[in-house]
């Protein structure tokens, strides 16, 4: 039986989230943040979706 995808993208970006705040309580530093996907690329994949 196949399980439903939402739990593992959840658990996908709970570690992201963590592993980013890991990073900025060691280094003090936003650097985890630098490869995250620009907002352009979000208002572009929701704009498509709204037409």
């Amino acid at each position: 039986m196949l399980r439903p995808p939402a739990p593992r993208y959840a658990r996908g970006a709970w570690g992201a989230f963590m592993r980013a705040a890991q990073s900025i309580s060691t280094t003090g530093t936003f650097d985890a943040f630098a490869d995250a996907a620009p907002f352009a690329t979000f208002a572009e994949i929701f704009a498509a979706r709204r037409s």
